[in-house]
C-alpha cells in the first residue's frame, strides 16, 4: 500500500519537523490531527519508519 501525495506531503513535513527538533536539541510538539479515514494510522505507521531509517 502507497501513500497518496498529501500524506506523503504531510509525513515528509512531519519527518523534517522532528529531524529539525532533534538536530537543534529544542524540544517541541506536535499535534497530529486528521479528518476520520484519511489513514492516521497508516501515516504514523510510515513516520514511525522514516524516522528509524534515519
Amino acid at each position: 500500500m502507497n501513500l497518496t501525495n498529501s500524506q506523503s506531503r504531510v509525513i515528509n513535513a512531519l519527518v523534517n519537523k522532528t529531524l529539525n527538533s532533534i538536530e537543534s536539541n529544542i524540544p517541541d510538539a506536535t499535534y497530529f490531527k486528521a479528518p476520520t479515514g484519511s489513514g492516521k494510522t497508516f501515516m504514523m505507521l510510515n513516520y514511525v519508519d522514516q524516522l528509524i531509517e534515519w
